[in-house]
């Protein structure tokens, strides 16, 4: 891949905190969907999960809006 606007190749990084939302969300649903039966904690670990790659993804997307602001 080659690199973009000050070395740093743009489509990687969104597409990455695209996958970051997909991972939260699909990886939140899949722990409340398969352990809810076993324990009343799951949606606690569901909102841990979702809120990880959530705030993953929102510092990447906050930094590619910082740099594009300084462009």
């Amino acid at each position: 891949m080659t690199a973009e606007n000050n070395e740093v190749n743009w489509k990687a990084v969104i597409i990455t905190a695209i996958f970051c939302l997909a991972a939260g969300l699909g990886g939140g649903l899949t722990i409340q969907t398969a352990l809810s039966k076993y324990a009343a904690w799951v949606p606690i670990g569901y909102g841990v999960t979702a809120a990880i790659f959530t705030a993953i993804a929102a510092l990447i997307l906050m930094q590619v809006l910082t740099a594009f602001a300084k462009k």
